[in-house]
């Protein structure tokens, strides 16, 4: 099969998966939904409500606003999808498409956390096509990636966290924290990897509602939803820092 026929192949059957998952969810009709956030639970019909269409075929894209933290969550189909439902998804998303590569916005979420040479820190979900993480070695940082998604290979990147050393002095990531299922947890995560008063540094659009057009970005971190994940993971918020669409948060493990 030609790789036109199988690209066309794929988008049919995203389109096709995620039309019916639209048709079932409209279905469904008000209930009650849990911010991935901060845990409330509140009705459909008393949350504002976020449409759009995804532009990778996924379909419509419902998403809520949480009234006690202030998260836009959602879409519902993709919050329920399994990890191995998640990394095919990723999966097929990856085999066409390629993300820009933001070298400079990532070295410059890496330096917000003010890094000392020497010390060993961690590129949180890098993505295997970054050439950053390259750079930044280039230039003498003790720098790794973190990639749970499939789709390459590299001596610095690992895909299994059970293969990185608790101890680190910071991790740092950009354009990442938006895709998170269950974002406290994933702070957590963190935070057992990470010593007494080690930083953190995680840049996103999504502190702000940008981007909405794609199934893959899960959570936008407005008003004081960031905050609320702080606190629950067991970081303090050091500093925010907003220069266009430059959007960053520097945490410090607790």
């Amino acid at each position: 099969m030609s790789s036109d026929r199988l690209a066309i192949l794929e988008r049919y059957v995203v389109a096709s998966k995620h039309a019916a998952l639209d048709i079932y969810y409209r279905s469904l009709g008000t209930r009650v939904l849990r911010c991935i956030v901060c845990d409330t639970a509140d009705s459909t019909d008393r949350m504002r409500t976020s449409r759009t269409v995804c532009r990778f075929g996924g379909g419509e894209l419902v998403r809520h606003h949480c009234r006690t933290c202030g998260a836009l969550f959602g879409p519902e189909k993709m919050l329920v999808m399994s990890e191995a439902e998640l990394s095919s998804e990723y999966e097929i998303l990856y085999a066409s498409y390629q993300e820009g590569d933001t070298v400079e916005d990532t070295a410059r979420t890496f330096y917000a956390i003010e890094p000392v040479r020497g010390d060993v820190y961690l590129d949180w979900g890098c993505g295997w096509w970054s050439s950053s993480l390259a750079q930044l070695r280039s230039e003498g940082w003790n720098v790794w990636g973190y990639e749970p998604t499939p789709g390459g290979s590299s001596e610095f990147i690992l895909n299994d966290l059970g293969h990185v050393a608790p101890g680190l002095s910071g991790i740092y990531s950009n354009n990442t924290i938006e895709h998170f299922i269950h974002p406290v947890d994933e702070f957590r995560k963190m935070r057992a990897l990470l010593q007494p008063g080690a930083r953190m540094s995680h840049s996103s659009p999504c502190y702000e509602e940008r981007y909405l057009d794609t199934r893959f970005h899960t959570v936008f971190y407005l008003e004081n939803s960031i905050d609320i994940v702080a606190e629950r993971a067991g970081f303090r918020i050091l500093a925010k820092e907003r220069d266009r669409e430059y959007i960053n948060t520097v945490f410090e493990a607790v």
